[in-house]
């Protein structure tokens, strides 16, 4: 049986914490000829390469222990970069007033996927202002699929 992405979440969550990480998010997928299970985290001041050796260091004893994913695979330890995912109401509350892209789970007032400025953020929902148009949208946590930072580079 196939352990989810949630599941693995809430297993690597703890050793993540306890070194002094947040655990942004869990992917686990095919790349190449293998598969890459790839935690995100994030810390206050940034995250730097030692970061990275210390949570592989704090999560791989209990990988091997559980051994929740029965096929080979290879374990990468990341920061989210600047396109970072939004999973959590606190991740949407800090970043409220930046460009964000989102999927939604299921069409909604005929988008289903889009950007725009993250205008606020409450208990239950965020607020979009949609570009290029400006029209404001109530969106539900339950209803986001996936969102990230959509920052806007010079070139």
């Amino acid at each position: 049986m196939a352990i989810t992405q949630d599941a693995l979440q809430d297993l690597l969550e703890p050793p993540v914490a306890q070194a002094g990480f947040e655990l942004l998010g869990v992917e686990f997928q095919k790349e190449g000829k293998g598969r890459v299970l790839r935690l995100l985290i994030d810390h206050p001041e940034g995250i730097r390469l030692e970061d990275c050796v210390a949570v592989n260091d704090a999560v791989q004893p209990l990988l091997d222990e559980r051994d929740p994913i029965p096929e080979a695979y290879r374990l990468e330890v990341s920061s989210p970069g600047i396109f970072r995912p939004l999973t959590r109401r606190e991740h949407f509350e800090r970043f409220q007033g930046q460009r964000i892209r989102f999927r939604l789970r299921h069409e909604s007032e005929g988008i289903r996927k889009g950007g725009g400025t993250l205008v606020s953020c409450d208990a239950d929902a965020i607020e979009v202002a949609l570009e290029p148009e400006g029209t404001e949208i109530r969106i539900p946590f339950e209803a986001i699929s996936k969102a990230r930072l959509d920052p806007k580079l010079p070139f």
